[in-house]
């Protein structure tokens, strides 16, 4: 299995607006591909698969992946070169959180493999009205 290093996002737009908004942000050009009924972006790089779309993951521990309407994924490159390509992609997806929230300013998390988080950017709670 190969380590996934993921960007959770909220976002009031549909995943399409968004993908054209990650695109100057992450020097990448999206591509549309439908899948068994559900709709993703895919955009490689020399050491990564860039993935961004909807997520049907539950909360775990101290990860809310329910506050979160989209993945942005980094999937390392397997071949010859993969530990080298893992690093490559888990310094992408830190750089593109960075940016990401300088541009955005979204509320997102950085995730390693669903189960470690690495960072965060604002509290989905925190910025919910008041009932």
């Amino acid at each position: 299995m190969s380590r996934i290093i993921s960007i959770f996002i909220e976002h009031p737009q549909p995943v399409a607006k968004l993908a054209t908004l990650l695109e100057p942000i992450l020097a990448v050009r999206f591509k549309h591909f439908t899948n068994e009924n559900l709709g993703f972006f895919e955009a490689r790089t020399n050491d990564s698969i860039i993935v961004l779309s909807t997520h049907d993951y539950d909360n775990d521990r101290d990860l809310n992946f329910e506050d979160y309407s989209y993945e942005l994924q980094f999937r390392p490159i397997r071949d010859e070169l993969f530990k080298q390509r893992e690093l490559a992609a888990l310094s992408r997806a830190k750089n593109a959180f960075a940016d990401i929230r300088q541009i955005l300013n979204p509320n997102m998390i950085l995730v390693d493999d669903l189960q470690r988080k690495l960072d965060s950017s604002g509290s989905v709670a925190e910025n919910r009205p008041a009932v």
